[in-house]
This record gives structure tokens, sequence and C-alpha cells, in this order.
């Protein structure tokens, strides 16, 4: 009977054997008929199992025997004949996975901590303090010879109409859109509404200009705009002396302590008055530098005069030169290069592209023939006026705002000097925050 039921189960060995394999069994099919091979040798042997003593009790142990080796097998060693079965999967062709090579992580480039290097810097920045030095205007930090070119504010004096441009709003206009790296503030001094008549309304609009072309990093004209300040010298000299406690300190500041003399005296009246204004701003903390304009007789055109008889007891004076150009031309330019000639330093701190009295058509060509003149000398200049007033000197039209101007703003000789200033700041690299957009002028002298 054992052997029968051993014969059975070879034949069912057999059987499941014919049938189809999966894949994953095919090592444990090989390892079957290992052990079956093995139990078709054990069982296949001729012997009497009644021969032996205890011989059916040998049987069922040689019979469980087996079975039990063909558990184990089965379990433990499924690897069994793999030569045979490498020789059955000799033919199938596998493809590898195609292997996959990552992208190294990249950080991300962090933002930069600051403006590059070749970034154009702000005109202050850039030059520090300024100085005069062999009839020149240059750069304490580098030595250079400096030309700043910008902006005058029209008269600060009250219900002149010019008071909506002395704001932050206005300077920063200048500053960051029409290339400015200088403006000015012309505080009227004895005219109505002036200095003179309304001191605190005046001094703050001239302090809020100051203020604000400190935070633009341009410089900025302090000008006591007066035809007689020989009459205010007391008044003059005070004031002078609070600005440069206040602010002598920021490299940005120049003094014009005199704007445009006209029937004084240079020797009697004009030098005498300079000389005490400055005497008093080199006493204070922090004026001890700053360069000072002075006016000279005539409207500030006989600078050829001044220069033959300079301020000396002082350094870092500059005389004041004004023109218009639809009214002064290679004359004037002639008595400019006199005063060059003799050593002393020239600042155009107002021109207008016009007339002599701020209105009229605009004079491009002679505009031209000054601006050119101007450069060949690195002289620096500032336009008349920001302003909206209805007359031909004037940059804005009438109504324009303290800022936010457009083209349409501009009248024809705001567009001019803005394209002008466009120009120098390129050529000297003045500003780093220029936009270019549109300015304000005004008219009056």
């Amino acid at each position: 009977m054992l052997l029968e039921e051993a014969k059975r189960a070879h034949e069912e060995a057999q059987a499941a054997s014919r049938r189809p394999k999966h894949p994953k069994h095919v090592a444990r099919q090989t390892s079957q008929e290992y052990i079956r091979k093995q139990l078709q040798r054990v069982t296949s042997q001729n012997f009497d199992p009644q021969s032996v003593p205890n011989g059916r009790f040998l049987c069922v142990v040689a019979v469980g025997f087996a079975l039990l080796l063909l558990v184990a097998l089965l379990v433990a060693f499924p690897q069994f004949d793999r030569a045979n079965e490498r020789d059955r999967d000799k033919d199938t062709v596998i493809t590898p996975s195609p292997t996959v090579t990552l992208a190294p992580t990249v950080a991300p480039t962090p933002p930069p901590s600051g403006p590059p290097s070749f970034a154009p810097r702000l005109p202050v920045e850039r030059y520090g303090q300024l100085a005069v030095e062999d009839g020149k205007l240059v750069s304490t930090n580098t030595g250079d010879v400096v030309q700043l070119s910008g902006m005058s504010l029209f008269w600060s004096n009250t219900d002149f109409g010019g008071e909506i441009f002395y704001s932050a709003e206005t300077i920063q206009e200048l500053a960051r859109h029409w290339n400015c790296s200088v403006v000015r503030a012309a505080m009227g001094i004895e005219d109505s509404g002036g200095y003179i008549d309304r001191a605190t309304e005046n001094e703050e609009r001239v302090r809020t200009v100051v203020e604000a072309a400190i935070d633009e990093g341009i410089y900025v004209i302090v000008d006591w705009h007066s035809h007689e300040a020989e009459n205010f010298t007391s008044e003059a000299s005070r004031f002078f002396q609070e600005m440069a406690t206040d602010y002598g300190e920021y490299e940005n500041v120049i003094f014009e302590i005199y704007n445009e003399p006209i029937y004084s005296s240079w020797t009697d009246d004009v030098k005498p008055y300079a000389e005490e204004v400055i005497r008093f701003v080199r006493t204070i903390e922090g004026g001890e530098d700053v360069v000072i304009l002075v006016g000279s007789p005539e409207w500030s055109q006989d600078v050829d005069v001044a220069s033959e008889d300079p301020i000396t007891f002082f350094e870092n004076i500059a005389y004041v030169l004004h023109f218009y150009a639809g009214s002064h031309g290679e004359e004037l330019r002639e008595k400019a290069q006199v005063a060059l000639d003799n050593g002393v330093a020239l600042f155009v701190s107002e021109f207008g592209t016009v007339e002599a009295d701020g209105d009229g058509a605009v004079d491009a060509v002679s505009t031209f023939e000054w601006i050119e003149w101007l450069d060949e000398r690195n002289i620096s200049y500032v336009n008349w006026a920001i302003n909206d007033k209805d007359e031909g000197a004037s940059a804005l039209d009438p109504g324009t705002p303290a800022s936010g101007w457009t083209t349409q703003d501009l009248t024809t000789s705001g567009t001019l000097i803005k394209g002008i200033l466009a120009e120098t700041a390129a050529r000297n690299a003045e500003t780093s925050n220029v936009v270019s957009d549109v300015t304000n002028t005004s008219v009056s002298s």
C-alpha cells in the first residue's frame, strides 16, 4: 500500500509538472524534479518488507522521511538545478531597465547684496566734498575736476507762484528723472513776500529743498536771491550761519551768498559784503570747507572785474556768471574767459534759453553755443527755472503739478534743457537713479 501511495504521489507530481508554470515557480519546479527522481530511485528498489524485522515500520519511516525531505528541499533550496534553469532561459532576451541619472540639485543663486560695482553712483557719493583748486571745481574724493548740471527753482517768495515746487517730490523728480546733479533754492530777500517780510515761510521752503537734495544724494545751492544784498549783511550773515550749523556737515551744500548785484560796486559793495558773510560761515564747525559762490556786478556778468580783485583771505570761493542765451553771446564769453585766465573759478548758477527778461522764444542755437563753451571748460551750470509761470524761461506749462510730469507738461525750454541734462549726465556719469521723465522750470532773474 505504501508503494501504491508513493506511486500515486509520483503520478500527481508528473501531472503537475505538465501544467503551465508561472515564471516565479521555475526555480521551485527544478527542485521538485530533483526530489521526484530521488523518490523514484528509492521506491523502485526491489525488496521484501516482510523479510526485514519491523519491515512495515521501516517502510513507514522511509516514506515519511522522503516526504519530509521533499518539503524541506522545496522550502529551503529552490535554487537547485540552476544550471538547467539557465539552459531553459538562454533564449529569452531580457531588456534591462534604462538607468536614470538624476541631475544634481542646484541651489538657487542668491540675490545680489547690493548694486553692481559698475553702476553709476549718486553725485555726492561719487564726488564727496567739493573744493576750488587752481580755478576749478574739484572733488576731494578723487581730485578730478567736477562739472555739475541741474535746475534752479523759481523765487521762493510767498505768492510768487513758485512755492509749490519747493517740495521733496519736485526734488526727487529732478534727481531721478531729470538727471540733475544739483538743484538751486532761490530764496527771495527784499521783494514782497521774501525773507525780509516772511522769514519763517521762506526759510522752511529752503530747508525742505536742502533736506530732499541730501536724501537724493545730489548737491544743493542755497541762494540768497537778492539784487542788493549789501543792504542786508546782518540778515545774510545770521541766515548762513544757521545753514552752516544745520547743514554744513553735509557734503551736498553750496552757499550762493549774492545772486545778482545790479548797480553795486565790486570794490565798495560786493566784495566787503561777501567777505563779512564768509567770515561768519567759516567760524561755524562744518562751514569751514563749504564752497561759496559770489555774484559780480551787472547781473553777475562783470566776472572779469571781480577776477582782477578777487577774495584771497578765504578758500573755496567761486564767482557767479549769469547769462540768457537770447541776449548774451560772444562778448560775455570773452569777459568770462578773462576771469578764467586770471585764475578764478566760475559757476553758472543761473542761465536761461530766452531773453534776459525771462520771456520770449527759445534761442536753441545760442543755448547750444553756450553749453558747448561751458562743457569745454568744465564749468557747472544751472538752468532757470522749474516753474509753471507763463513765460519763456519756465520749464513747465501753467498748471503743472509738483511732480509726475509728462512730456506734455514741458515747455519748449523745458524739453530742450531736459535733453541737455540727459546728455551731460551720460557724459559725466553723474547720476545713478536716472529714469528720464519730465521737469519743471520758471522764469525771472
